[in-house]
């Protein structure tokens, strides 16, 4: 069996060389790929020390350890030599300590460079200090809510050959690179079993610091770092047993493993709650809304550390499982990246009919803004239990407008521009500054109809002395709509995420929010696309917040066609009256409709839409738009009728409005004899800018 065993190693290495070998690396990609690693192991330190001061640790070596395990037999060693980096494999430590559950064996040393925080200091158990106990009972209380309260399959065992050991997962507690909490380090030996199923999985071990002594914030108290450590780097084992190669380009030398960190990040916070290391990189994600999910880089890049968050949204939202459901999404889908087609079926599962990842992302930019010092304004059902600890978006990162009108040219990069699964967020402020709106009409219904006038705000219905239907000039306030509009390039199927927040003036600082998805078939990428959004009865609000979030579940889309979308905006200088939807009757003409009887005659369709005591039409240019369906569901025929404005005594005045059919289909062939459905919509205008009224009836044809 041994012999066996050996012989599935030795496939595995011949595996990793032979797909490494597959594509030369440029000595910039190797330098990099050196580089990171040297940092992560220890091995550099001038580079990490420079930027210390500035940033927050790096947090977790894992991903450039992986990039250069990945990739080891494709870099120079004489560029290894120059840069002062050696190839490492397993750390060799003279004292170990198996943890009281037996599976974990924690290496360490007690002098040195490599020795632990106060290793003279042992009393829970004699001649072991005191920190390496509390270190392995922290891994078997980390190993205990993963593995039997989540239920998350455990690491492979790398027992099976003789660097591994035995059973038992190897933690080892040394000096790590300046910049880093630990790392998860991918064994060299990975292809666990002759099963296909198996080549998804890798064995690992840990490397934690022996102190956390360059980590200030833990500096006096070292094991919270060891608990948060242990949790975020042992939850990259569990997921390097169950899909090691769920990252993008994961055959070219930037592999980006951001859902491995984000969803790390989120299991550090499940297991030690009350820690909350991952609050200070928050504002890497918070600062820069625009970013993408996807985004990842090298060293000190906190991105995907603060990204964490959206992990914290799904759990919080659909319930801790989603994230191991993902996980395992992404395994049963193969070789990375599966992260976000993953997360889309996982939410269409937890959230039908209508959740997807689209509908998350959205939600997820919602909650965003209502955090912080907004945290308390948050509606029932929005916003993180641990909101009002979290960075508020900072004002400098809202494309914020206070003119009207105003034309934002389509671009490629800025404020409200987001990346491919990011978020923009616009601020409409000094909505009174708008001059009036535009076609509207709003009637006084006073109780003496002696009095009552109707008013035109700024346009087409001013009062003049020889009007028919003004007794009394009166002033009064119209009630507008805002048109906004949104225009978009892409080269292809993207969902738009878009939420309208309303902050409304009585009652003070309360809100009224509008979500919903547009999606936008594929398009030429040089021609534009426009979404139009009218925001109602715009009177009422202090301000108003867009949030744009364009998301697809192909990772292609950020990765490699484009960052961002195209996207520009215009917002008008004033829009329509908004009018309770007034009651409606369609009456059709004859019916039932004799042909033999009618003349040559078509059937005429009457439209009547309730008025008041001015008996004025409810909009200057209306449209009548009448579709006919068989009571089986098919369309017969579609008829479109324009009103001329200017026709105030014609056949539409007071609200009535009146076309025919010619009893024929779109086909221009007659209609069988028979009964047919029919649905009227009044529109405000030729474009069907706002639907006023609508009404059904049946019509019997004999002929």
């Amino acid at each position: 069996m041994r012999v066996n065993k050996l012989i599935w190693i030795v496939s595995g290495v011949l595996w990793l060389a032979a797909s490494a070998m597959a594509e030369s690396l440029s000595v910039e990609d190797q330098t990099r790929i050196i580089t990171a690693y040297g940092i992560a192991t220890g091995q550099i330190q001038s580079q990490a020390a420079a930027v210390a001061d500035t940033l927050p640790p790096d947090k977790c070596g894992t991903s450039a350890v992986s990039d250069f395990v990945l990739n080891r037999d494709r870099l120079d060693p004489a560029l290894l030599a120059s840069l002062g980096v050696r190839l490492e494999g397993r750390p060799v430590l003279p004292k170990a300590y198996r943890s009281p559950s037996g599976r974990f064996l924690i290496h360490y040393d007690t002098v040195g460079t490599n020795a632990v925080y106060q290793p003279s200091v042992r009393t829970l158990v004699d001649s072991v200090p005191d920190y390496v106990v509390m270190t392995a009972r922290i891994a078997d209380t980390v190993y205990t809510h993963i593995i039997d309260t989540l239920g998350y399959p455990a690491p492979p065992s790398d027992g099976f050959y003789a660097a591994g050991g035995d059973s038992a997962f190897d933690v080892y507690l040394l000096n790590v690179g300046y910049l880093y909490y630990g790392l998860t380090y991918i064994d060299s030996a990975r292809l666990i079993s002759a099963n296909p199923a198996d080549t998804m999985k890798a064995t690992s071990f840990l490397e934690l610091d022996n102190d956390f002594q360059n980590i200030t914030p833990y500096a006096n108290r070292p094991l919270d770092a060891v608990r948060v450590t242990m949790a975020h780097e042992y939850f990259h084992a569990v997921q390097f047993g169950i899909d090691f190669r769920e990252k993008e380009n994961y055959q070219l030398a930037t592999p980006r493993q951001y859902w491995m960190e984000m969803s790390a990040v989120w299991m550090e916070d499940e297991v030690y709650d009350a820690i909350n290391d991952y609050y200070v990189y928050l504002p890497y994600f918070y600062n820069y809304p625009t970013v993408s999910l996807q985004a990842f880089g090298g060293v000190n890049n906190l991105h995907p550390y603060a990204a964490g968050v959206f992990a914290k949204y799904l759990a919080e939202r659909y319930g801790k499982g989603i994230i191991k459901d993902i996980w395992l999404e992404c395994a049963a889908r193969g070789v990375g990246p599966q992260f976000l087609e993953a997360c889309d079926a996982a939410v269409r599962a937890a959230d039908p009919p209508d959740g997807s990842l689209a509908t998350a992302i959205n939600e997820f930019s919602l909650w965003n803004y209502f955090t912080g010092p907004y945290a308390d304004f948050a509606p029932a059902g929005v916003g993180y239990i641990d909101r009002a600890n979290y960075p508020a978006i900072p004002i400098s990162q809202f494309l914020t407008i206070d003119q009207y009108p105003q034309f934002v040219a389509i671009d490629s990069f800025g404020l409200a521009r987001p990346n491919y699964n990011g978020t923009g967020y616009l601020l409409l402020q000094n909505l009174e500054s708008r001059s009036g709106c535009y076609g509207c009409v709003r009637i006084d219904t006073s109780a003496n109809p002696d009095t009552a006038v109707a008013i035109s705000c700024d346009s087409i219905l001013l009062p003049h002395e020889d009007s028919l239907y003004v007794k009394t000039a009166v002033s009064i306030s119209c009630d507008s709509v805002l048109p906004i509009y949104i225009g978009v390039q892409t080269p292809g199927l993207i969902e738009w995420g878009i939420t309208v927040i309303y902050l409304v003036k009585a009652p003070a600082d309360s809100f009224e929010i509008e979500k919903f998805i547009v999606p936008i078939l594929p398009v030429d990428p040089n021609a534009t696309t426009w979404i139009e959004i009218d925001a109602y009865k715009v009177n009422r609000y202090k301000s108003i917040a867009v949030i744009i979030s364009p998301t697809s579940n192909d990772y292609r889309y950020y990765s490699f066609w484009g960052m961002s979308p195209r996207i520009g905006y215009a917002f008008a200088d004033s829009g329509g009256v908004v009018l309770p939807r007034p009651s409606a009757v369609l009456t059709p003409y004859p019916n039932p409709a004799v042909v033999a009887d009618m003349g040559g005659r078509g059937l005429t369709f009457r439209f009547q839409v309730a008025g008041d005591t001015s008996n004025l039409n409810i909009t200057a240019t209306p449209l009548l738009a009448i579709d006919i369906y068989t009571v089986a569901g098919d369309l017969v025929k579609s008829i479109q009728a324009s009103f001329s404005g200017e026709d105030r005594l014609g056949v539409h005045a007071g609200g009535l409005y009146e076309t025919t059919w010619n009893m024929r289909n779109a086909a221009a062939q007659d209609v069988a004899s028979g009964v047919y459905l029919v649905y009227a919509r009044l529109f405000s205008t030729p474009t069907k800018r706002e639907l006023l009224a609508e009404s059904r009836v049946k019509v019997a044809l004999i002929r």
